[in-house]
């Protein structure tokens, strides 16, 4: 059991609590990333599939909620706080740019030589500054919850893809967080929130597709066992061919029951009962190893058996090969970086300054975006990190679409 003291319930901004309300300071937080504009954001930003594809699948707002469910859920079984993890969970995607892992990967390439775009790293952005609350430091959160947050805590010269940013502004708040980040430690919560992360994303991207005809039983192969062994074993070496391949057939036998169903009220049952039991299945089979005697939220670590790790692993490669592979979300996802490219273009050229909207343009002269390239390349990624789906494709053909210079001139 984790005893909270006043270190983790600190705030950056000390506040005077308010007469009458009955909320935990943990209770707190996960109302005002709730009420925040950033989460709500959420609710149109992709998972996987294209917000608004297909009205079932995931968004990043349905994906936090579910986030946020499973941890509980383990929560309960460990005796960790819930509504801290529940906060944490929310919030774990709230510094997501549109597009998915599309959108970040193109803002990390266009930002390579200042110092990078990690979505992990820009929720702290987003919570501690450009949200609004308190101050000039965003939702003025606890330490334990933005703690929570800081799954990779590393500099980019050790890790390419997910890392800190290095620069002074960003690490001003990172040393608040947690002064010895460079240990790397992680919170028991913040490890809780990832597993469940990875729970959700393997679950749910599982039903999604074989609700969208991406995942049959058909599909996977001998060859489709080969790569995902490969992948595995890239990822994680102890497994062998034959523990993979178990799993993995498995798999396959569950999809192929689905697909035999009577009716599509049946196959709904079907689906729903095997996402139920994979859930269960990594929930309930974690533990806590015990670090020290302290009994902080550093004191133990998340012990998730090898048999239920290798599950996740080997339906996360699926997915990856019949999912996120796919053919035509490929092609979606080759437009999306066309968008994302585009947009940096014009919000991070010299003369961009009165495209931004007001708050922005305030950023602007804050940083010198004028005279300090890597500045306004920074703010260009916010600006573009915070825009939904839809509002990214809308502001492209506002800028590249020649049919809206007919309404430009319509209004002149």
């Amino acid at each position: 059991m984790v005893r909270y003291g006043e270190y983790d319930f600190e705030r950056i901004i000390k506040e005077e609590a308010k007469t009458g309300d009955v909320r935990s300071e943990f209770e707190i937080d996960r109302d005002r990333i709730i009420h925040s504009s950033a989460f709500r954001r959420l609710q149109a930003k992709t998972q996987v599939y294209g917000a608004g594809l297909m009205d079932f699948y995931r968004t990043r707002l349905t994906h936090s909620i579910e986030v946020a469910q499973i941890s509980k859920a383990i929560g309960l079984k460990l005796g960790i706080d819930t509504d801290l993890l529940e906060a944490i969970a929310l919030a774990h995607d709230i510094g997501h740019p549109p597009f998915g892992h599309t959108g970040e990967k193109v803002l990390n390439e266009l930002l390579d030589s200042y110092g990078g775009f990690e979505a992990n790293a820009h929720n702290i952005i987003v919570l501690m500054f450009l949200e609004t609350k308190i101050g000039d430091k965003g939702l003025n959160l606890t330490r334990a919850t933005l703690d929570g947050l800081l799954k990779y805590k590393n500099k980019r010269s050790e890790n390419r893809s997910k890392f800190l940013y290095d620069d002074e502004f960003f690490l001003g708040f990172v040393n608040w967080i947690d002064s010895s980040w460079e240990s790397k430690r992680r919170s028991i919560e913040c490890q809780i929130v990832k597993w469940a992360d990875d729970v959700a994303y393997s679950v749910h991207d599982l039903e999604d597709g074989i609700k969208g005809g991406l995942l049959k039983a058909s599909y996977l192969s001998d060859n489709l066992l080969s790569i995902v062994y490969e992948k595995v074993s890239n990822k994680v070496s102890i497994f062998s061919q034959g523990e993979v391949e178990k799993i993995f057939y498995s798999i396959k036998e569950s999809i192929k029951d689905i697909e035999n169903a009577s009716s599509g009220i049946e196959k709904k049952r079907k689906i729903r009962k095997l996402t139920s039991d994979l859930i269960h299945t990594f929930v309930v089979n974690v533990s806590l190893s015990k670090l020290d005697e302290k009994e902080s939220r550093y004191s133990y670590s998340l012990v998730v058996p090898d048999e239920v790790l290798l599950k996740n692993l080997v339906l996360r490669a699926i997915e990856n090969e019949l999912i996120y592979e796919n053919k035509n979300i490929l092609k979606t996802r080759k437009k999306c970086e066309m968008i994302v490219r585009k947009l940096f273009e014009v919000f991070s050229d010299k003369s961009s300054k009165k495209l931004y909207p007001i708050e922005y343009q305030e950023y602007w002269d804050m940083f010198d975006c004028s005279n300090i390239d890597a500045n306004r390349y920074r703010l260009a990624s916010w600006y573009i990190a915070g825009m939904t789906d839809n509002f990214a494709i809308k502001t492209y053909n506002e800028f590249f679409d020649p049919n809206t210079l007919v309404d430009i001139f319509t209004v002149i």
